[in-house]
């Protein structure tokens, strides 16, 4: 078969896309989303298999055959999302546009299209591939005659590959989806038959009449709804077999692209925002104005099949060399400085930076270009060592020229910089740029970012290692397999940032926030985290001791109290003592119907009683013991005698940066207890800790927001704003407020920030619903310009679908328009206070930045930044260097952007953390 019919499945290609990307917008508010995955899609199509035939297909509006058949066919699917639907019609233009063919036939679904098509081709000795996902069409597949291809698994599927996928053969399909139905399409099947089952079936009798025929022998449950199912599988079968023979208008041979109408085309990109295609269309696909060499090896093909496909967006062979002597890490390093950008990535026998081996490195300048250089290896005799190689990596790893690209660079920072190299020149980091064109997706690791961007599917870690407490440690992998695997990082890391940062590109705000904050804060926070803090473990294992005495005294307390013993860490025990033996109110139940013991129903009824008082404490003390004085110790590094957290950049929706291993942004500060905790926090010998925290940030940027005059002039006359809004709500001079007065003031602030209603400042202040919500009425009475820019900030999140900080980060709000009433509210409540926590974010990272700037540049300075927690800065200074220091970190966070009221920076200081406080 010398041509080729690529007959693609358009239906299933658009709701994949509109799945699996980000909701993105034209520049009139547009979903654009899924049209710009399908063009995608298309052009890596045509890039790989570049066919002789091609038609899209897609199914009509409106009934086919099978509703005849069945009328509940397809009957329960939900209604078509309205930012899916429309972008149905400018999708369309655009294939026509592209000179596909594109094909709807009314009457008959895309599948049976595809099958009547797929035959003819068959019949007419012309290969066909069929760009799909669709199970149903597996049922087609013949080797080297019909393939399916789903570029997003990086599947080419044959009639072996059908069978390692199903568990069946291309001519069992249709039974084996007969007996399981589909929920999707209401395909009845047999209750409780999933996909093992089914094959299970298929493998012993043969087909669905060899089932049916041996019904009788299948035990158990099972087997009784299979019986019980008999009368309505030759429906479920006739519904789930193709349609092969069709009557179509068209034929194969007719079916050729067409040429494109550029003009109209540049006009829709135009419109539609889509900047890269625009420069496709002009012929100036991503210029460079380096040279990308080619890296001249022997070629290592990603499979053995000559026959076999690999994913269109990946070169057709991979070159991945490993690299054991000095000779060829020579010839290899010449090409760097030539390079438009060096991927990177090292392979460690662990995950903690500062304790793992480094095991060896890869290197790649171009697509589908990659080398790894081991220095441990299991298999691997003479292999080159750190020592040798290192003198050879450090100039290029310390070169600011040399543009360098990572995947969570940070790791691969620490790693190298424990073996005497910094790596200088951050370019990109791929998880960044994920995280800043999406920061709504939780999932920005390479294996996922792979198949979403590149549809390619990575080798995962396990898949080599193992699960469990057998998994090897990366030098424990024989060298062939771990070869492949750590130059693909290399290799998928280039071709990541070749596809994600153009789409940033595409929005300048994103774009300005991902490389002036995110990128540079990258060895920011990795010198921070490199440093550490010093931790008195004495003083954490006296504390736990001390609440160790503590909880048994509350145990003892308890139990006599109950009048027997019980577990009080169990919330079903808790509940039985207190609600069925001593009879208290109940106050709210589970989901499950059973009387809560959550923490909000323990201190209400802590007003009343003793026994939920003393559980509150016991779980207090119980947390601060499990969760910190003893799990800090742990982490104590035994070489620094510190605690080495690392801060996550990829994580919170708002930008906020969390931290992890230990996490340090939950140290309880209001209680005593809590308190304790943080003065294990401490200072070397000679030394001071300085933390610096701005003032009622959120509440400032509000004001700027807002433009609300009243707010402004409070601040900008330096007042209390809590007072000054109590005096503003109750109609008292400022002068006469009451430090009750100032608590409501407080609690509503903040409380409106976060969307609090009536109900929850209620509960919070202790007062009635309508007492409440006068409170709240009167606010807004006095505060106009805050209830505008609330309604504003909820018609602006309708309108494009995401809300934006001051500086243009941006976060989507899918639920804005959701008939959900709860989730609705909710994406309203997050699109008034993002903008404004997001700001708050950016901030503080741009106080970093500057701050170690500062720092750089006065070397005469002795101090170093070692955390960020929430809006504070905490600095370690030598004491000679405390005043400039103190100086230095107010100069720098009151400056680095313009409010219309002033950034205010309150700095404390401290042999440990908790005195910082004052």
């Amino acid at each position: 078969m010398s041509k080729t019919f690529l007959v693609v499945d358009g239906s299933n290609f658009l709701f994949r896309a509109f799945h699996a990307l980000p909701p993105l917008k034209s520049p009139d508010g547009r979903p654009t989303g899924a049209i710009r995955g399908v063009i995608n899609m298309f052009e890596k199509l045509m890039r790989e298999f570049n066919p002789d035939y091609l038609g899209v297909i897609f199914d009509a509006s409106g009934k086919s055959f099978r509703s005849d058949l069945y009328p509940d066919y397809k009957a329960h699917r939900p209604p078509m999302p309205d930012d899916l639907r429309l972008q149905i019609e400018p999708l369309f233009e655009i294939i026509d546009l592209l000179g596909y063919p594109r094909i709807i036939i009314p009457g008959i679904e895309a599948d049976d299209v595809i099958a009547t098509l797929a035959l003819e081709a068959k019949a007419k000795g012309i290969r066909t591939i069929i760009a799909s996902s669709d199970k149903d069409l597996a049922q087609l597949v013949e080797d080297n005659v019909i393939n399916m291809y789903d570029g997003m698994k990086n599947e080419m599927l044959g009639r072996t590959e059908v069978f390692e996928k199903y568990g069946v053969y291309p001519e069992q399909v249709r039974d084996y989806l007969s007996l399981m139905g589909d929920s999707a399409d209401n395909i009845p099947g047999v209750q409780g038959v999933g996909p093992k089952t089914a094959a299970k079936w298929i493998h012993e009798w043969g087909d669905l009449d060899g089932i049916v025929a041996n019904a009788e022998k299948i035990k158990g449950k099972v087997g009784e709804r299979l019986r019980d199912s008999l009368d309505i599988l030759a429906l479920s079968k006739e519904l789930t077999t193709l349609y092969m023979d069709a009557k179509l208008p068209i034929k194969v041979e007719e079916l050729k692209r067409k040429d494109q109408f550029t003009d109209r085309l540049r006009d829709v990109y135009q419109d539609l925002g889509f900047r890269q295609l625009l420069i496709g269309l002009d012929g100036n696909d991503a210029p460079t104005e380096r040279f990308v060499p080619p890296v001249a090896k022997a070629a290592k093909t990603s499979s053995d099949d000559g026959n076999s496909w690999v994913n269109p967006t990946m070169p057709a062979t991979t070159n991945y060399e490993t690299i054991t002597t000095i000779e060829s890490l020579q010839e290899f390093l010449k090409l760097i400085p030539k390079a438009a950008l060096l991927a990177l990535d090292t392979e460690t026998d662990g995950l903690e930076f500062m304790r793992s081996n480094l095991v060896g490195i890869s290197l790649s300048v171009a697509p589908g270009e990659a080398v790894y250089i081991p220095f441990k290896q299991a298999g691997l005799e003479n292999p080159l060592t750190i020592d040798e190689v290192m003198p050879l990596l450090k100039p290029i790893l310390e070169d600011e020229s040399i543009p360098k690209v990572g995947q969570n660079m940070k790791f691969d920072w620490h790693i190298l910089k424990r073996y005497g190299a910094e790596i200088k020149g951050i370019a990109d980091d791929t998880m960044l740029a994920s995280y800043i064109f999406d920061p709504t997706g939780n999932r920005h690791n390479m294996d996922a970012l792979a198949e979403l961007y590149l549809g390619f599917k990575t080798t995962p870690f396990e898949s080599i290692a193992g699960k469990g407490k057998s998994q090897k440690t990366f030098d424990e992998i024989d060298i062939e397999t771990a070869s492949f695997y750590a130059a693909e990082d290399a290799d998928i890391t280039l071709q990541l940032q070749h596809s994600i940062v153009p789409r940033l590109k595409s929005v300048e705000s994103q774009y300005r926030v991902y490389a002036e904050i995110e990128v540079p804060l990258v060895s920011v926070l990795a010198k921070m985290e490199h440093e550490g803090i010093l931790v008195d473990a004495d003083h954490l294992n006296a504390l736990s001791v001390e609440f160790g005495d503590n909880l048994a005294d509350l145990e003892k307390a308890a139990y006599e109290l109950a009048g027997e013993e019980f577990n009080m860490s169990s919330p079903s025990q808790v509940g039985t003592i207190l609600f069925e033996k001593l009879q208290l109110p109940v106050i709210k139940k589970t989901p499950k119907g059973a009387p809560s013991t959550a923490e909000d129903v323990l201190v209400k009824l802590a007003e009343d009683y003793p026994l939920p008082k003393i559980i509150m404490e016991y779980r207090e003390f119980s947390k601060l013991r499990s969760t910190y004085t003893e799990s800090l110790v742990a982490e104590i590094n035994p070489d620094t005698k510190r605690v080495h957290t690392s801060f996550n950049q990829a994580q919170t929706s708002t930008g906020r940066l969390s931290s992890s291993n230990p996490n340090l942004q939950n140290i309880p500060i209001r209680t005593k207890e809590g308190r304790r905790i943080r003065e294990a926090f401490i200072a070397k010998e000679g030394s001071i800790l300085l933390a610096a925290d701005y003032s009622q940030v959120e509440l400032r940027l509000m004001a700027h927001f807002s433009q609300d005059e009243t707010m402004i002039q409070a601040f900008q006359e330096g007042k209390d704003i809590h007072a000054a809004t109590a005096s503003e709500v109750f109609g008292i001079p400022l002068e006469k407020i009451t430090s009750e007065e100032r608590r409501a003031a407080k609690a509503i602030n903040f409380g409106l920030i976060y969307g609090m209603g009536a109900f929850g400042l209620a509960k919070q202040l202790g007062i009635s619903r309508t007492q409440a919500q006068e409170y709240i009425s009167l606010y807004f009475s006095r505060y106009t310009g805050v209830l505008n820019y609330m309604d504003q900030s909820k018609e602006k999140a309708k309108d494009l679908g995401y809300v934006e900080t001051l500086l243009g980060r941006r976060l989507y709000l899918p639920g804005i328009h959701s008939s959900n009433a709860i989730a609705r509210s909710g994406a309203e409540r997050v699109a008034i206070n993002a903008p404004l926590q997001g700001t708050a974010a950016d901030i503080i990272k741009l106080a970093m930045l500057k701050v170690d700037a500062s720092l750089t540049a006065k070397s005469e300075v002795d101090a170093k930044m070692l955390l960020q927690v929430h809006d504070e800065l905490i600095l370690e200074s030598n004491l000679a260097s405390e005043e400039a220091a103190t100086a230095l970190l107010v100069d720098a966070m009151t400056d680095v952007i313009k409010l219309d009221v002033p950034l205010i920076v309150e700095v404390g200081r401290g042999n440990n953390w908790d005195e910082t406080a004052g």
